[in-house]
C-alpha cells in the first residue's frame, strides 16, 4: 500500500466528497482480487470433459 501513486490522468475516478474513508480504503483491495480472478479466467486451461470408468467397490 501507498500513500502516493502516479498513474495516467484517464485511470482517476472522482469521488463525491461526503464518500466515508473506510469505503474508499476497501475498493483498492476488493479492485485487486476481482482483476485477479478475472485474469485467471481468461489465462486457466478450461476444463474438459473426462470419461472416468472402472469397478466401484462399496
Amino acid at each position: 500500500m501507498q500513500d502516493y501513486v502516479v498513474m495516467a490522468h484517464d485511470r482517476i475516478v472522482p469521488l463525491p466528497n461526503d464518500i466515508d474513508l473506510s469505503t474508499i480504503s476497501y475498493t483498492e483491495l476488493v479492485s485487486v482480487s476481482y482483476h485477479a480472478i478475472q485474469r485467471f479466467e481468461r489465462k486457466s486451461i478450461p476444463l474438459k470433459p473426462a470419461l472416468v470408468f472402472g469397478v466401484m467397490v462399496t
